[in-house]
């Protein structure tokens, strides 16, 4: 099963209509990395279901979550996103750990897109992510990972009961 197709399954469940209240049958997100220009930070978009990350945030970060609609979510709760992240998706190339910076998020239809950036070697003999984020909430959660380095591209599925992977390049 390729990214692609995952990708259209997330479209498919959701198509310009609301999904009600956490209540989608598929708990799944995806996580780009890209480092195709090796002489710069690399690029990460995550594409989770909007409420799935309202939920998450609600959860851990109760006293400083704002209440909004889903347009101005990510841009009021900006601080609470960052540090979400931060506790959930790690990433270390070559042994060595990486900060992720939140850039911003956008909205397309259920869906948020949110943007980071890491500092990134230009050479890379292996990265080792673990994305754990939205397991807390739901046991059947899959974050699926597509990291480009270079020209290379390496795939993997992370789960509750599997949320690391090293990935050779």
């Amino acid at each position: 099963m390729g990214l692609p197709f995952l990708l259209s399954v997330m479209m498919i469940l959701s198509p310009g209509k609301k999904l009600s209240n956490s209540s989608h049958a598929l708990y799944i997100s995806v996580v780009q990395i890209d480092h195709r220009d090796v002489q710069s930070d690399a690029n990460i978009l995550v594409k989770v279901f909007a409420n799935d990350l309202q939920d998450a945030v609600r959860a851990s970060f109760s006293k400083d979550f704002v209440p909004t609609d889903t347009d101005a979510f990510c841009s009021a709760n900006k601080a609470s996103i960052e540090a979400y992240f931060l506790e959930k998706l790690h990433v270390l190339i070559n042994g060595q750990k990486t900060t992720l910076r939140f850039l911003n998020g956008t909205k397309e239809n259920d869906i948020f897109w949110l943007k980071f950036t890491l500092k990134a070697p230009e050479n890379w003999a292996d990265i080792t992510i673990r994305a754990s984020f939205f397991m807390e909430l739901f046991s059947s959660q899959s974050n699926i990972i597509q990291v480009t380095h270079a020209s290379e591209k390496r795939f993997a599925r992370l789960t509750k009961s599997e949320p690391n992977i090293v990935l050779d390049f």
